[in-house]
């Protein structure tokens, strides 16, 4: 039984991670995995220049996902017979994707080992669930798989899905380290997985840190040594990791080490983004924001699903305090996350590391209510048919929990199995403009919509204007160029929230609130008294009081649908920006009345 639960659980997780992978395409619609498929694009190795030799000048990233992207893409080549003819960004792209989705799928299942390792090794009850049972642990796997943050790293050729696997592999290994106190065979693979992470990127340095903790826990704590063989015992460790996750990092990133200058000065600039040294425009959402909170209200909701985020937390509160495994599974994600929630830009994808611990937490938390479920029952009831028929009654509880708990990420799979958004205002716009109408748009949002094509081309021709909306307050010459594309402009165009989200507080269909939640109580105020002629045009806007008014509308809300019905739908227009804005960003279309 067992044998087929995983082979069910690889084919959904299968299905779930490259259904629509080709999204989007041809279009670069996702910055980093833009960057990232442009360096393989530029990898070559001449016999002139070995000193360059496979060399991408991109820093931002390690090089490891970047050459193993490369080598998909010329197995390819060589397959299909075209070994000699350059690498597009097509192939790139996808290259790129097919590493998240693999890794994301891999995942899964060091999750479940995670899962069944704290399950079986905790106090053992007479009646308490065991995640050995196909059941629980299908239950567990759909969980993990139906997680709304896995599903949509899977699709981004980014680095997101690796660091997630990586972080767990960690995970992992210390938890055995932790039950089985020593092996030197835990420790070299912790010190592999984690130079790989460095060769993935370099922020990712702080995975030390668990290992870290599980050393000083079995070399110095409980080890029962001398003061000298504790302190000796912990200090080969350390310089065994030490060693070979140097030695990782510079076989999986050597251009990190070659070209250290350049390395140095990428790190330095992302370094200032990151800690708000250096503004850009990009990064305006996290102005006044609330650390913590911030990602409690605009982040975890969304990219856990409210029922998985719930009980995840409860579990994280609850679950037992006596027990080291889940003790150390609180501290690695804490470890993780509380700098983290420090830095000025708190993008979703910074704490995507430990976002699988928060989906162990709520598997961990329904098992528990599970157990305590079933204890109550028998603590009621003796008779053994109907302590049976309360099996029952405690799996379909059990069922219904999970249920409900993947309802969001069975939703989110719609954004990739329907067209994209930006591809159906488009369609829009050419069915419903006339050739030559002057479209006003916000520059700064990857594409210009519409979308240009062959076909759209030859069907329609638009005086399109990407207007920089972003120094509207700083720029006095701006100010005047957009009151001359408003008084010739037949339509407007808003092709996401990156703007009116960020510069001001007034949202289309929502009621103007002075409240902004994860952000400071007197956000509101500050940012219209810095933006406040942004604040004033998106207020004018949205309230209908200038000559424009909406006219279309365009989403892709993660839903559930049957037979061309909506019937469960999640807007998370609201969440922290590049949550929607890469792959499913809402479109609105205003026209002069």
């Amino acid at each position: 039984m067992r044998k087929w639960l995983l082979v069910s659980l690889l084919c959904i997780a299968i299905y779930t991670r490259f259904v629509g992978i080709d999204w989007g395409l041809p279009y670069p619609m996702h910055p980093d995995e833009r960057n990232m498929a442009d360096a393989i694009q530029k990898l070559e190795c001449s016999l002139s220049d070995l000193k360059n030799c496979f060399n991408p000048q991109f820093f931002a990233y390690g090089q490891l996902p970047l050459y193993i992207g490369y080598l998909l893409v010329q197995v390819f080549h060589v397959v299909i017979n075209r070994s000699s003819l350059p690498i597009t960004f097509y192939e790139a792209t996808i290259a790129l994707r097919f590493i998240s989705a693999t890794a994301s799928i891999i995942n899964v299942f060091v999750l479940l080992k995670i899962i069944n390792l704290v399950i079986t090794n905790q106090r053992k009850k007479k009646h308490e669930v065991k995640i050995s049972s196909w059941f629980t642990e299908f239950m567990a796997g759909l969980i993990c798989i139906f997680a709304p943050f896995a599903i949509q790293f899977a699709h981004f050729g980014t680095t997101e899905s690796i660091l997630m696997l990586l972080y767990s592999l960690i995970v992992l290994l210390c938890l055995h380290l932790l039950i089985l106190k020593k092996s030197k065979k835990y420790v070299v693979l912790l010190s592999l997985y984690l130079g790989l992470s460095f060769g993935v990127k370099v922020s990712s340095a702080v995975f030390a840190l668990p290992i870290l903790f599980v050393f000083l826990y079995i070399d110095i704590y409980k080890s029962k040594s001398t003061f000298l063989k504790k302190i000796k015992a912990f200090i080969v460790n350390l310089l065994i990791v030490g060693v070979v996750s140097i030695l990782m990092a510079i076989i999986s990133s050597p251009y990190n080490f070659i070209s250290f200058e350049a390395f140095l000065n990428t790190i330095r600039y992302e370094s200032a983004v990151a800690t708000g040294d250096a503004r850009v425009f990009y990064t305006q959402q996290f102005d006044n924001t609330v650390p913590v909170f911030f990602q409690l209200t605009r982040i975890f909701p969304y990219v856990l699903g409210v029922p998985m985020y719930v009980c995840a937390l409860i579990g994280f509160i609850f679950l037992s305090w006596r027990n080291i495994q889940h003790n150390f599974l609180r501290i690695a994600f804490l470890v993780f996350f509380i700098p983290t929630s420090f830095l000025y830009a708190k993008w979703s994808r910074f704490i995507s590391p430990v976002l699988p611990l928060m989906s162990m937490f709520s598997v961990l938390f329904i098992f528990k209510l599970s157990d305590l479920i079933q204890s109550a029952i028998y603590s009621r009831v003796k008779l053994q048919k109907i302590n049976r028929s309360y099996n029952y009654l405690k799996k379909y509880l059990l069922t219904a929990f999970t249920l409900i708990i993947i309802l969001p990420g069975l939703a989110y799979i719609s954004i990739y199995t329907n067209p994209d958004v930006r591809f159906l205002a488009s369609q829009w716009i050419y069915n419903n403009i006339d050739e030559g109408a002057v479209l006003l748009s916000e520059t700064a949002n990857v594409v210009d919509i519409p979308l240009q094509s062959e076909i759209s081309q030859k069907l329609r021709y638009y005086q399109n204007t990407s207007f920089n909306h972003y120094d509207l307050d700083t720029d006095s010459r701006l100010f005047g160029q957009l009151n001359s594309h408003l008084a010739s402009a037949d339509y407007i165009v808003v092709p996401s929230r990156r703007v009116f989200a960020n510069y001001s507080c007034w949202k289309p269909d929502l009621k103007y609130s002075k409240k902004a939640v994860g952000y400071s109580p007197n956000h509101c105020d500050k940012i219209e008294m810095k933006y406040p002629r942004l604040s004033m045009y998106y207020q004018q806007l949205f309230s209908n009081t200038t000559k424009y008014q909406q006219v279309a509308k365009f989403t892709s809300y993660p839903n559930i649908s049957f037979f061309g019905r909506t019937l469960l739908e999640f807007p998370d227009e609201m969440a922290e920006e590049t949550w929607t804005v890469f792959d499913h960003p809402v479109i609105r279309i205003y026209k002069r009345i």
